[in-house]
């Protein structure tokens, strides 16, 4: 009825239409690219539509949409995401949005041959959204990814739908998490800043496991340099005051639920056993 009307920019009253007997409402507003608003079409009367395909196609002036979600579809049509916005040859293509059948935006940005292209924005349900980069509608570039007020919740850079480079991740607490990324597993170097720059903590990935140096600063106050093996359950390294002069050397053993840290050469005392589960601490001076 409306097709290709790309000068119509708006409608009178439809929502009053007797559109009982109606089954085919695809393409209806088709084109209309001038069209900035509509009439509250949720009062419709839906129940014998079967065909709802491309009716809002090419609407690329529309801000928001009716709530739609009324209509009663009992032939048992199934919704499917609303596109409004530019298209080409029949396809998305060019700059548009998804809405899902609430009327809500799932997806603004740019498109090619029906596929999220280009630079784009994804809200969830719950407020939040991803602005970034996409190809062939998955993830594929810088992203960042924020809370519904506004904050950052991480950002980071993107290949296929996997992490793939740095990456930067703020914690609820405020504290801040910057490593690397390789085809979606942690490879390269790490640090954490806790929100008061009183700890940082830095150390080595590869291919999510940790490998290699591990730095702890507290305060300037306190620093360890060691080395992790198998994961994280071996720990050996040595202790430095603000000064970088040595306190002491330091184990680590992880067994099971058994957890020993040791202190080597501090002061008189060559080792101090300490069983982080027992409690329990023996003492072993330079003389025995």
């Amino acid at each position: 009825m409306f097709y290709c009307c790309s000068s119509l920019n708006s409608l009178p009253d439809i929502s009053k239409w007797n559109t009982y007997n109606i089954t085919d409402i695809s393409g209806i507003f088709y084109g209309c690219s001038s069209l900035n608003s509509l009439p509250d079409i949720s009062r419709w009367n839906s129940s014998n539509i079967t065909n709802i395909s491309c009716y809002f196609y090419g609407c690329s002036s529309l801000n928001s949409l009716p709530d739609i979600s009324k209509w009663n579809l009992n032939n048992g049509f199934i919704f499917k995401d609303i596109y409004i916005g530019q298209i080409k040859n029949g396809l998305k293509h060019g700059k548009g949005k998804l809405y899902d059948k609430n009327g809500n935006i799932i997806y603004e940005g740019e498109f090619k041959d029906n596929k999220a292209n280009g630079f784009g924005k994804c809200i969830d349900k719950n407020g939040d959204y991803f602005i970034g980069q996409f190809k062939n509608d998955v993830v594929d570039g810088k992203g960042t990814e924020y809370n519904k007020n506004g904050s950052i919740k991480y950002e980071g850079e993107f290949k296929d739908n996997k992490l793939d480079g740095n990456f930067k991740f703020i914690t609820k607490k405020g504290d801040l998490y910057i490593c690397q990324f390789k085809n979606g597993l942690e490879h390269g170097k790490s640090i954490f800043h806790d929100k008061n720059k009183n700890a940082t903590y830095e150390t080595q990935f590869k291919n999510d496991i940790p490998e290699g140096y591990v730095k702890f600063n507290y305060k300037g106050n306190l620093n360890s340099i060691g080395k992790y093996n198998n994961e994280f359950k071996e720990l050996k390294g040595k202790v430095y005051d603000k000064n970088r002069n040595f306190l002491c050397e330091i184990e680590y053993n992880e067994e099971g639920m058994i957890n020993v840290f040791k202190v080597i050469k501090a002061n008189n005392i060559n080792i101090i056993e300490y069983n982080i589960d027992t409690g329990k601490m023996i003492i072993f001076d330079k003389n025995k």
